[in-house]
C-alpha cells in the first residue's frame, strides 16, 4: 500500500522519474505525460549535462521560478520542432487561379 497521508485519506506512494533526477510524480501516467511533452528536455538523471546540473542548483538556490520558465521554455521548444508545418498552398491555388499572377493566356 502507498503512503498515507491519515488514515483516512490513503495516497499511493509517489513515483521518481524514469530518467533518473529528483523529480517526482503522483502516478506513472503522470511522469509519462511530462517527459513526453517537456521533461525530458530538462532532466537532469542519467542523460543530463553539467550545465543543466549547474542550471537546476542555482533554481533551487535562488528562485523556483527558474524551473517554471524552463519548462514553459522547453514545452514551446518541443512543440515547435514536432509540430505539423502549416501547408504550403497548392500551385493553381483556389479554381487554378495562382494569386499574384495574371492570366497571360490567349483569349
Amino acid at each position: 500500500m502507498g503512503a498515507l497521508c491519515s488514515d483516512d485519506f490513503p495516497l499511493p506512494a509517489p513515483v521518481a522519474c524514469a530518467g533518473g533526477c529528483a523529480e517526482v510524480y503522483c502516478s506513472r501516467k503522470c511522469g509519462d505525460a511530462s517527459w513526453a511533452s517537456y521533461h525530458r528536455m530538462l532532466c537532469a538523471g542519467e542523460g543530463g549535462t553539467e550545465a543543466l546540473r549547474a542550471f537546476q542548483a542555482h533554481a533551487d538556490n535562488t528562485n523556483d521560478i527558474f524551473h517554471v520558465a524552463a519548462a514553459v521554455r522547453a514545452k514551446a521548444s518541443f512543440l515547435s520542432l514536432f509540430s505539423s508545418p502549416t501547408p504550403e498552398p497548392e500551385p493553381g491555388g483556389c479554381c487554378g487561379i495562382t494569386p499574384g499572377v495574371q492570366d497571360r493566356s490567349p483569349k
